[in-house]
């Protein structure tokens, strides 16, 4: 118990990963000392609940993309709101994650059969997505404003110029995304600010 009072800095999910860990430990131990002590589990803090996901409406995409769409173009970044204005579509109507959106490449997508290739997702699986009509035409109105800027197959797709021409982060794409969202005033049901899923 004293153990565990020194675990209050974490959260509940990691105090009861470590309680979990020391409880199979003292189980290994009862094998050869059966008056060795295990902790009840029911003791354990409560496992964390996932947020509930946010289902973004019509109206709110459509905000979106307003929003998106009235960005500045920046000396950092050219293509500021022709970028989000893409990101915002793929996310929406092809269920990207975000960071399956900043590894795209310009030859990931396949301009005659209209769809992306999503490469070493989640669990290192790769997948081929059909896009909207929507999607392809938002696509093609940034490839054009694309080819200004230097390009090859194997080019991010969703580009900035801090330190040269290159790919976003996850992370960092995951703040720019949270401002615009905090620009069109998008909220979840609890008054959150919504994530996009990594």
């Amino acid at each position: 118990m004293a153990w565990s009072l020194t675990l209050t800095h974490l959260t509940p999910t990691g105090r009861r990963n470590r309680m979990r860990i020391v409880r199979n430990f003292c189980l290994y131990v009862r094998r050869t000392d059966p008056s060795c002590f295990v902790p009840d589990p029911h003791c354990f803090p409560a496992p964390h609940t996932p947020p509930r996901p946010h289902i973004f409406t019509t109206e709110q995409i459509g905000q979106l993309l307003r929003v998106a769409a009235a960005l500045q173009p920046r000396s950092d970044t050219p293509l500021y709101p022709q970028v989000f204005r893409l990101a915002i579509v793929l996310l929406y109507t092809a269920g990207l994650r975000r960071g399956e959106l900043v590894r795209l490449t310009l030859g990931d997508y396949d301009s005659m059969e209209h769809t992306m290739l999503i490469r070493a997702s989640k669990f290192y699986k790769s997948r081929i997505v059909a896009l909207s009509p929507d999607a392809i035409r938002e696509l093609d109105l940034y490839l054009h404003a694309r080819r200004r800027l230097p390009h090859t197959a194997s080019s991010p797709l969703l580009v900035h110029r801090v330190g040269g021409l290159r790919a976003y982060s996850g992370p960092g794409f995951g703040r720019r995304l949270h401002d615009l969202f905090m620009r069109a005033d998008i909220r979840t049901t609890g008054g959150c600010i919504p994530r996009v899923l990594t």
